[in-house]
């Protein structure tokens, strides 16, 4: 059977969710049954999820075989009943099917679009007229967006490999715009682009991953609600960047994740976790210097945990850690690194509350070749609570 799951045919209204993975040889079934399901669907709002196997995009002759184009068409006839929409645009005239569709999205909330083909630019106008959207997820590393005329009700965005442009254009169309997140934004095409600070006098969380190419201090003024703060991705920013990142603004952030990496001086690095010792609840370790081996056992002997001295991240509840490759890891840098894991978790078991039933809660993120010495040495504690995640490859933070 093909893959597409949803509610019971029997009932249109309660069948209003659609998932499609779609499949070369069975194509033509799964166009018959979405077909079927959309006229059955007469009033009800829909929420589809479409995907594509791995065929579609490695083999060039595959959308001879089965192109998406008459599920596209099919999506467009229903834009007036949309409620969610998570598509993949293989290619522009995928996404010029539905910016050509005039029919009204009111009714839309929720809109996640990947652009995948190479070459020249599309440009996706789907939401000109949008007005009602509160989640927008855009993944366009080839294509231009064009921006709705009102993002009043968006409350979260997420942004990947889209232009700084885009992210402030956005940001300001959005007073309430509570959550976000950007990853591997790219830096301002114009040369000229200096834009003044955006404010979000609504937004909470902040979440940064890999944006190389602008200043996040610059980009944002005022935030008087932010409570929370990630910011994932080594050799970026640097120490002097975060502290000014947080000399400009007065904020009382709840919870914070911090990544460091070998180009970071200790002492910098020992004074910022000083400064947010309450707040910094994750932190990141990035070492792919094997010219920098001692810093692993003095990072994680300033991490530890000491009879009589108080703990430098009383509220640390989750470390991950990523070294250089395993000849350049040391058992001295094992043997610290196990003996911090130990001490933060009975740290966490001390600080829990069980009056309050508040449980300790301690999670770690290892590449795989720590992780067999990690779950022998921990295997007494493996309590729960206690969660051990590895990367199979740990080249980096997805």
């Amino acid at each position: 059977m093909p893959t597409m799951a949803g509610r019971c045919m029997e009932d249109a209204p309660l069948w209003k969710y659609a998932f499609l993975l779609i499949n070369r040889f069975q194509y033509c079934i799964q166009v018959e049954l979405f077909e079927a399901w959309l006229q059955r669907a007469k009033t009800c709002r829909l929420s589809i999820t479409l995907r594509f196997e791995d065929w579609f995009y490695s083999q060039t002759h595959a959308r001879e075989l089965g192109s998406p184009y008459e599920i596209f068409e099919l999506i467009a006839m229903k834009s007036g009943q949309l409620e969610a929409i998570d598509l993949v645009f293989p290619d522009a005239r995928c996404a010029e099917i539905l910016n050509n569709e005039k029919e009204s999205l009111s009714s839309l909330r929720f809109l996640c679009i990947k652009y995948l083909e190479t070459g020249s630019p599309v440009d996706v106008g789907l939401m000109e007229d949008q007005v009602s959207l509160k989640h927008l997820v855009v993944n366009l590393i080839n294509a231009n967006f064009t921006l709705p005329r009102s993002c009043f009700s968006l409350s979260m965005l997420d942004l990947k490999g889209v232009d700084l442009e885009m992210v402030v254009a956005i940001i300001r169309m959005a007073p309430n715009l509570r959550t976000c997140r950007l990853k591997e934004v790219n830096g301002p095409e114009s040369p000229i682009f200096d834009p003044s600070p955006v404010t979000a006098p609504s937004l909470e969380s902040l979440e940064v991953r890999w944006c190389y190419s602008f200043s996040l201090p610059s980009i944002f003024g005022e935030l008087p609600n932010l409570s929370e703060l990630i910011i994932r991705g080594n050799y970026y920013p640097c120490l002097e960047e975060i502290k000014r990142f947080f000399d400009m603004r007065s904020l009382k952030l709840k919870r914070f994740h911090l990544t460091i990496d070998e180009t970071m001086k200790l002492e910098g690095i020992r004074g910022l976790l000083n400064y947010h010792n309450i707040t910094l609840v994750s932190l990141s370790f990035h070492n792919h210097s094997c010219r920098a081996r001692s810093l692993h056992e003095e990072i994680h002997q300033m991490l530890t945990p000491r009879n009589g001295n108080p703990d430098l991240l009383p509220n640390l509840q989750h470390y991950e850690y990523h070294p250089p490759k395993q000849e350049f890891f040391s058992p001295l840098s094992m043997a610290c690194l196990v003996h911090m894991l130990k001490e933060r978790w009975e740290a966490s078991k001390l600080a829990a509350k069980p009056e309050n039933a508040s449980p300790a809660v301690f999670s770690v993120r290892l590449p795989y070749f720590c992780c067999t010495d990690i779950l022998e040495s921990l295997e007494t504690e493996r309590e729960e609570g206690l969660r051990i995640e590895t990367d199979l490859f740990c080249k980096g933070e997805s």
